[in-house]
């Protein structure tokens, strides 16, 4: 009788190990991102979850009845994927004011987004590294979009990949003013670092003219 009684703990133990592991990543699959309860910026990894279409025919009306996994990463990263890789997350803007969502990888043909409302309205958009870069949403080295989000509404936000190379970025929201900040920044060094090393070059082709040594035209 103590035997099975064991046995029978040891079972329910289990079993509610089992129940506290699946939960949670259930739950988290329906994670709603609050985007006025963070400043500046915010990374969406342990946000987001992700389908692959092997098909590359999967319509936005098709995906929203799939079943999507919750991504652990900070940056997604499925190497090569034949088809179409989906992303989703949900948001939700307290209050109205404008956003932006920025694809951290410059490398994938096309990004399709769709944002869909609690009502089931679909609002699409797209871009790739093909289009012309002035044409862009933002002027940007990264794929951004801004979002324009009523106040108090959820939405879902998905993203059809397609890449013939790996598949490999982050999704990062922006309050908007942080984010020209930060561009600004990035733009500042990136001109610094190419400064150094135009005036690097002129410097060793000024020797080469001077010494007539061949080695200061390869360091150039």
């Amino acid at each position: 009788m103590t035997q099975r009684t064991s046995f029978g703990h040891y079972y329910l133990l289990l079993l509610v190990s089992l129940l506290l592991y699946v939960s949670p990543v259930q739950a988290s699959s329906s994670i709603t991102v609050d985007i006025q309860a963070f400043q500046g910026s915010m990374d969406l990894s342990n946000k987001w979850s992700r389908f692959i279409d092997d098909s590359g025919n999967i319509s936005i009306e098709q995906i929203q009845d799939k079943k999507f996994t919750l991504s652990s990463r900070e940056m997604l990263g499925e190497g090569f994927v034949g088809g179409a890789l989906w992303v989703k997350f949900s948001v939700k803007n307290a209050a109205y004011k404008p956003w932006l969502m920025e694809i951290g990888w410059p490398l994938i043909d096309r990004i399709d987004m769709y944002i869909v409302d609690a009502n089931g309205y679909i609002e699409h958009d797209y871009m790739g590294q093909d289009w012309v870069y002035s044409q862009r949403k933002k002027v940007h080295q990264n794929f951004v979009w801004p979002l324009k989000l009523p106040s108090n509404d959820e939405h879902t936000i998905y993203l059809r990949v397609e890449n013939e190379k790996s598949m490999m970025f982050f999704i990062r929201l922006w309050d908007e003013g942080a984010f020209e900040v930060s561009s600004s920044d990035e733009k500042f060094l990136y001109g610094l670092y190419f400064g150094g090393m135009l005036i690097l070059a002129f410097y060793n082709i000024f020797i080469f003219i001077s010494t007539r040594d061949k080695n200061y035209i390869l360091y150039s």
